[in-house]
């Protein structure tokens, strides 16, 4: 049990799907602290999502995934086209649920709730 809550790289990361293409948004201490700032707290940025607050989904994804990939992505603007086109609640898994779990993980220091990894591969 102690070694679900130890940090490890990549514990806290949260799959998502834009383009096509497999990403991950990737928790880190400048992503919690530009988060917190733009959504007026960890708490204000999930309730901003969960409001389909669209400007704070780019945010968290963008932030999420790093300039580096954004840039392989295509920059900012064309992220926020394949958000869209994705869907904010779509069935490939519902970006909104996703930047939720990726909020809360940073709330946890870039860690899982305790058993997330375990129940991860049990989902069909």
């Amino acid at each position: 049990m102690a070694e679900t809550s130890e940090p490890r790289v990549g514990a806290g990361n949260v799959k998502i799907v834009l383009g096509g293409r497999d990403l991950e948004l990737k928790p880190s201490l400048a992503a919690i602290k530009l988060l917190s700032r733009s959504g007026g707290g960890i708490r204000g940025a999930i309730t901003a999502v969960m409001g389909l607050d669209v400007e704070m989904v780019f945010n968290v994804v963008r932030v999420g995934l790093g300039p580096d990939a954004v840039r392989d992505l295509g920059g900012a603007e064309k992220i926020e086209r394949l958000i869209y086109e994705e869907g904010l609640t779509d069935t490939t898994g519902g970006l909104v649920e996703k930047c939720v779990e990726y909020l809360m993980n940073l709330a946890r220091g870039g860690r899982p709730s305790l058993g997330a990894e375990e129940g991860a591969d049990a989902r069909p």
